[in-house]
């Protein structure tokens, strides 16, 4: 699924798409995504491969208008890897929030979405 997310938001952060932590000298506007929580699914016949997992994405810009056009942006490349060959099963969870800042540094704002796969196929 790391893939995936890679692939579907990528472009929206014209490369700057890091997973777990960005490096120390990475210039705003960019995007950090973690695994920040997930399940297997289990039947009354057990698990059957399905796993759900979360995937928090904090996007930092210096623009409130850039933080605003990033996510706008983010949940259209997210919403079309639905229907994407292969797709990527996914939902938004709710609006998301705002980081914590003053008006002299950068701003933030975390997005989260549920993302189903098969760990079988990945």
């Amino acid at each position: 699924w790391e893939q995936k997310v890679i692939t579907a938001a990528g472009a929206v952060f014209g490369g700057k798409l890091y997973q777990d932590e960005a490096p120390d000298n990475v210039v705003s506007d960019y995007c950090v995504f973690s695994l920040v929580g997930g399940v297997d699914h289990v039947t009354l016949t057990g698990a059957y491969g399905m796993v759900n997992v979360r995937v928090q994405f904090s996007i930092i810009a210096k623009r409130n208008a850039a933080l605003s056009a990033l996510a706008v942006a983010l949940r259209a490349a997210m919403f079309a890897a639905n229907t994407a060959t292969p797709a990527l099963k996914n939902n938004p969870l709710g609006p998301g929030f705002q980081l914590p800042s003053d008006d002299s540094t950068v701003k933030g704002r975390v997005l989260e979405f549920s993302i189903w796969h098969d760990e079988n196929v990945g």
